[in-house]
């Protein structure tokens, strides 16, 4: 549950009721919906969990932005701390934290952190390491020493392996 895009939907203008979905992105069939009613200071959802009904209160905090205006963010009924995204997992809403989960890079090996790296770098370039059309020179060697360094950290990383 993301509250960034809730927000974007204009969930915590006025009083708001009504469903919240998720769907399929490569299908677009609906995959789960809560029941969702927000005040100014909390959001109460409903949602059904194996036929279990399940009723819960999330606190709200509200914190001004720079330019004008606020941003809402939760506050994770397990452990207090604001979030912007409660992950569902063993019948309740919680932060990251509280449901212990890590970022998918996180349990990625050396190796595949290296290839993100190299993938990331090779988006900003042209076609096989080329410099793309408007990008300034020495932005384009900047990422090609990055690139010429990773790749000798892989082929270290491969040596190492076998």
């Amino acid at each position: 549950m993301d509250i960034r895009q809730m927000q974007k939907a204009g969930l915590f203008r006025t009083p708001w009721q009504g469903m919240w979905w998720w769907k399929n992105p490569e299908t677009l069939v609906t995959t789960s919906t809560i029941s969702v009613r927000t005040l100014q200071n909390n959001m109460e959802i409903s949602y059904a969990v194996g036929g279990l009904l399940v009723h819960e209160t999330i606190d709200l905090s509200h914190a001004a932005c720079g330019f004008g205006g606020t941003r809402v963010m939760m506050l994770c009924p397990g452990c207090r701390q604001r979030c912007s995204v409660m992950f569902f997992a063993i019948r309740t809403f919680r932060c990251r934290h509280c449901h212990r989960l890590s970022y998918e890079s996180q349990s990625e090996s050396r190796l595949g952190r290296l290839a993100i790296k190299r993938q990331k770098i090779l988006r900003h370039l042209g076609p096989h390491g080329s410099r793309k059309k408007g990008m300034h020179l020495d932005t384009y060697r900047q990422q090609f020493e990055k690139l010429q360094e990773i790749e000798m950290a892989i082929d270290d990383e491969i040596c190492r392996l076998l």
